[in-house]
């Protein structure tokens, strides 16, 4: 039980570290998710405005 004990500060310290770094990474993709999906509502736009002028007579 000692020894589990010993080697639960270190534990701690090294889950925080990883739970962090996730953290950024997830924050990461979400900022890249979300301007990839500006770019294609854009490119949806872009696609909507071109069949409509086709469109017209």
């Amino acid at each position: 039980m000692q020894q589990i004990c010993d080697y639960l500060p270190g534990l701690k310290q090294d889950l925080l570290l990883l739970l962090l770094s996730a953290q950024r990474d997830l924050k990461e993709l979400i900022e890249v998710s979300g301007s990839e999906i500006g770019f294609i509502e854009k490119e949806f736009d872009r696609i909507d405005d071109t069949l409509m002028n086709t469109a017209k007579p």
